[in-house]
């Protein structure tokens, strides 16, 4: 294998997440790091565990978005078919009020 194409492979386990096990994250080539929120509360660490927590804390953040978003599609989704059942019921119980009306106005 060459040094050259291996790529920076991070594995995040143990997420506080009830989908997502274990995720693979590739970072992107060359890429510097800003000065972050997470970066100015811990001034004290030293510097190149402070860049693995910026990485491993954006990771899980992009993770978790992602993870929401399909969630949220698939509540939209079960939301549009419950509300299609809801309304063939609505629609069926007229129906069936409108047909009990008739059959008892014209036996009496």
């Amino acid at each position: 294998m060459q040094l050259s194409k291996m790529k920076n492979i991070i594995v995040l386990r143990g997420m506080s997440s009830n989908v997502v096990e274990e995720a693979i994250v590739v970072l992107k080539p060359n890429v510097k790091l800003k000065q972050s929120e997470y970066n100015v509360k811990r001034k004290g660490s030293s510097n190149e565990k402070n860049k693995k927590m910026i990485v491993t804390k954006e990771a899980e953040n992009t993770i978790n978005l992602y993870v929401k978003k399909l969630q949220g599609e698939s509540r939209i989704k079960e939301e549009k078919q419950f509300r299609r059942k809801y309304k063939f019921l609505q629609i069926c119980n007229i129906a069936l009020l409108s047909i009990m009306l008739i059959a008892t106005l014209l036996l009496n």
